[in-house]
């Protein structure tokens, strides 16, 4: 059997966490993923196997996910970021780029949605293409 991607999911509300993680397991089942608690986040993120993909949450437990964002890219540019929230305006997403994050995507909110957004971040990045 082979190891699939690492996921962290980093969210605050648990029945939104255990939904991805239910999802990840029909679009990737091989993948390993793990779930701290917000609190918990940075050193176990900092942990995370080399490439792991990370879904932040916008907000956890009322505060901004930003400065996690920026310490964990300074810290760990091998990990592929991605900044998720109920609602995303292009200030947020300009802001969450800044910090660090590779994406930056709305939840959708249908599991048909949650499967094409996890299908195209497991996927593995195009090679020989050249911007024009």
């Amino acid at each position: 059997m082979n190891a699939g991607p690492t996921v962290v999911i980093v969210e605050d509300d648990p029945t939104h966490a255990t939904l991805i993680a239910q999802i990840l397991a029909t679009v990737a089942p091989n993948a390993r993923v793990e779930m701290p608690p917000p609190e918990a986040a940075p050193a176990f993120v900092a942990e995370a196997p080399f490439g792991a993909l990370v879904l932040v949450d916008r907000r956890l437990e009322g505060g901004d996910s930003l400065a996690l964002l920026r310490a964990v890219a300074v810290a760990r540019p091998d990990l592929r970021l991605v900044l998720m929230s109920s609602f995303v305006t292009l200030e947020d997403r300009d802001e969450a780029l800044y910090a660090g994050a590779r994406s930056v995507f709305e939840k959708p909110g249908d599991l048909n949605g949650w499967r094409s957004i996890l299908l195209g971040l497991l996927a593995p990045p195009i090679s020989g293409l050249r911007a024009a």
